[in-house]
């Protein structure tokens, strides 16, 4: 891409989302309370026709991406502590749309099992962190408590609001929601409300970009407007300071953590696999997908594991359908 059009891509972008360039749709617009209201994200499409950009050169296909590559000889020379903590990785809480959409059915974990899933947390006697937390204690800062864990959940769906707050508050535990801030106000994504409710309900709003595209595929330019942005749009949803990131597709170089740190940011985590965090891996911590195929034995297996527990014995916290609809009314069972 030339130089020329990465520079107007960004500055299209930049105009846009600050209420100067192209108009965006009305199911785009990102409606904050009030003082002070954020300006309407631009749409992908309008960014792109603005700058002359085709549209597929902004996004990736859904689907894995390659890991940074580290040899082990180079983490043995690194020195810092290290530390066991899972980092776990939410999309969907919902029942699943069945073959019909093969991503969304991995991403998707139904209310039940997510419900499960928790309760075994608790009987494990495992502490939710932030990503804060984590940072601090790799720092030399508070220590964690006994068995920690985070638990995040990408994209900001509306479902997250509706589904999963309920049993987080139910059982005292936090999260971080990460949130393409371009997408609130869309149908099945999280609203401005929904944004400020959770981060009031002692939730952490984490960025995803403003439109969920590939920072490390795109011009510099436009990567680091889609990292600043995104920070200042939820800075002013949530009403509190946005410093954990998220690569949409867990797509990252150097150069793209280096323009995470520099706005502002104190963490950011991928999508490659791992529980061990450590402070050179601060802008490139490891996560565990959670998928709506996993059992509660691997779950277990997986969460519980790293951390030397086992899953405590329990009865299932919502064994008939009567049940499910006490916790979640209206929920479609």
């Amino acid at each position: 891409m030339a130089a020329a059009s990465a520079v107007a891509l960004a500055a299209a972008l930049a105009g846009a989302v600050h209420g100067t360039g192209p108009g965006s749709p009305p199911e785009t617009a990102v409606a904050a309370p009030a003082p002070p209201a954020p300006s309407p994200a631009a749409s992908l499409e309008d960014v792109s026709a603005a700058a002359g950009v085709p549209l597929a050169d902004l996004l990736l296909p859904d689907g894995p991406l390659p890991s940074l590559p580290r040899g082990a000889a180079d983490l043995r020379a690194r020195g810092g502590p290290r530390l066991t903590v899972p980092i776990l990785m939410y999309h969907y809480i919902r029942m699943s749309p069945g073959r019909r959409d093969p991503l969304g059915e991995s991403l998707s974990v139904t209310p039940r099992d997510f419900a499960e899933q928790v309760a075994m947390l608790r009987r494990a006697g495992v502490h939710t962190v932030s990503l804060g937390d984590v940072v601090a204690a790799l720092g030399g800062g508070r220590p964690l408590p006994a068995h920690p864990v985070v638990l995040t959940f990408d994209d900001g769906y509306r479902d997250f609001s509706t589904t999963a707050l309920p049993v987080l508050e139910a059982d005292g535990l936090t999260a971080t929601v990460f949130v393409v801030s371009g997408f609130v106000g869309r149908p099945g994504y999280m609203t401005a409300a929904d944004v400020a409710a959770a981060a009031a309900a002692g939730m952490t709003i984490g960025a995803h970009t403003v439109h969920h595209v590939a920072l490390a595929h795109i011009p510099a330019a436009l990567a680091r407007v889609e990292i600043e942005v995104s920070r200042e749009a939820l800075e002013r949803l949530s009403g509190q300071p946005v410093a954990d990131f998220a690569y949409p597709y867990g797509d990252t170089s150097r150069a793209v953590q280096a323009m995470v740190a520099a706005a502002g940011f104190q963490d950011a985590v991928t999508t490659v696999f791992g529980t061990t965090a450590a402070p050179w891996r601060q802008f490139s911590l490891s996560r565990v997908r959670i998928e709506g195929a996993d059992s509660l034995a691997s779950f277990a297996a997986r969460v519980l594991g790293p951390l030397g527990l086992r899953a405590a014995p329990g009865p299932a916290i919502l064994p008939t359908p009567g049940r499910i609809a006490e916790r979640f009314p209206g929920a479609p069972y």
